[in-house]
This record gives structure tokens, C-alpha cells and sequence, in this order.
């Protein structure tokens, strides 16, 4: 009877050991998988999501105001690539003046970033030297009504309908550059 006992007790310790040995590989196996991934690091995000508001998922409001010069501007287009909301608004022939009216709605809705696209009306009547200085006069009105937006002056985009204003426009650029 030894010897059954004995078989019957080889027999377990032979499949405690095929058992231990095949938990042994799997957990091998694991820790391979686990090493062979461990060296990749994380996807860069794309720049849009690098920028502000981005690192706590915050979708940011953009409001983009300008004068004809913005009007083909797709705003469904910006926010698939941006994932953030924007909302474009136009008024063509708006002079400076005339844009601190037209940005007061979108301010009130205290967006993450304005970006304002204005001067291109005024350069026929002003020196860019005044165009200028009433741009900086409608930012500080923003940044007084809107304490947290964040103001992008867009530079003048040149006229295709009147070339003799290049000059005005490149000076005028180069003031808001100051």
C-alpha cells in the first residue's frame, strides 16, 4: 500500500509542480509585457492641447471679431480643429470707433481669448500713428470690461482693392508690433 501512497502523493507533487512551473511562465510572460511597453512614453498631446486650459479640460471660448477682412473665416472649421469654441462675428466697413460697440456682446460673455481684427476701414481718414493709438485705447476698454480675456491683435491684413495703402498698413503693423 506504500507504494500506491506513495504514487498517488509523486503524482500530486508532479502537478504542484507542472502548476507552480506554468504560473511561474505566465507571470514571466506578465512582466515581459509589462517591461517590452514600459520604455514608450505618452503621446505628446497636439499643441492645441498644450495651451492654456487644456491641462484641466477646459474647452476655451474664443471670440474672433473683425471687419470684412475675417469674414471667410469658418468657425466650424477652427472649432473640429481646435476642439475648443469659437465663435466668429463680422462687420464689414467697422473702423476702430465703430468696434467698440460691435465687441461689447462678445466681452460681456467674458471669453478665454478675443482675437480682434481691426484698422483695415480707418487707414483711407487716419495716420497709422492714430489708427494705432485708438486700437490700444479699445484693448484697455477690454481689458477693463473683461478683466481675464486674453486680447490677440491680429496685424492689418494688406487690401487687395487699394495697393496704395501698403505702406500705411506696414507701418501701421509695425506700431501694434511695439
Amino acid at each position: 500500500m506504500q507504494s500506491k501512497e506513495t504514487n498517488t502523493n509523486d503524482n500530486e507533487t508532479d502537478a504542484d509542480n507542472e502548476n507552480n512551473k506554468r504560473q511561474q511562465r505566465d507571470s514571466a510572460t506578465q512582466t515581459v509585457k509589462k517591461d517590452h511597453n514600459s520604455h514608450k512614453k505618452p503621446k505628446d498631446k497636439p499643441a492645441y492641447e498644450q495651451r492654456a486650459g487644456s491641462e484641466t479640460g477646459h474647452r476655451l471660448n474664443v471670440a474672433i471679431i473683425g471687419d470684412s477682412m475675417v469674414k471667410h473665416l469658418n468657425p466650424s472649421k477652427l472649432r473640429k480643429g481646435t476642439k475648443h469654441n469659437i465663435n466668429v462675428q463680422t462687420f464689414s466697413g467697422a473702423n476702430v470707433a465703430d468696434m467698440r460697440y460691435y465687441v461689447k456682446p462678445a466681452i460681456s460673455r467674458s471669453p478665454d481669448y478675443l482675437l480682434l481684427h481691426v484698422g483695415t476701414n480707418d487707414l483711407k481718414q487716419q495716420t497709422p500713428q492714430q489708427i494705432a493709438g485708438s486700437i490700444s485705447t479699445l484693448c484697455q476698454e477690454i481689458v477693463k470690461e473683461s478683466p481675464n480675456t486674453k486680447i490677440v491683435l491680429s496685424k492689418v491684413i494688406t487690401r487687395s482693392d487699394d495697393s496704395s495703402l501698403d505702406s500705411k498698413i506696414k507701418e501701421l503693423n509695425c506700431k501694434l508690433s511695439q
